[in-house]
């Protein structure tokens, strides 16, 4: 049986999206991210080969939201939105100033 997933393939404006945090040392959980990513380009007929590579080639120095998408044609685009350490709560956040607008330009 066909995977449903198939037909949406075509699409010329699909993409597949991860979202990740660089600690300024690490990609946090990468093998998941790029494992999530591989088996859903899969399911869709795409190819992934090169993602971590992408990824790793696009940290910046300090923390921040890395964004990894993923087209159709294998095209990957990678943006970086530094973050900063949140005092009270120790998690991560965008400065107040990042707004989706703000962040579309960045890496």
């Amino acid at each position: 049986m066909e995977d449903p997933l198939r037909r949406a393939a075509d699409d010329p404006d699909l993409r597949l999206i991860e979202t990740m945090l660089w600690d300024g040392m690490r990609l946090i959980r990468l093998r998941r991210h790029l494992q999530r990513l591989e088996t859903a380009a899969s399911r869709l007929g795409w190819c992934a080969a090169g993602a971590g590579a992408a990824l790793k080639a696009a940290v910046p120095e300090g923390p921040a939201r890395m964004r990894l998408t993923l087209d159709g044609t294998g095209r990957l685009t990678v943006e970086a939105t530094p973050c900063r350490r949140r005092s009270r709560s120790g998690g991560w956040g965008l400065p107040p100033s990042a707004s989706p607008r703000a962040i579309r330009g960045c890496g």
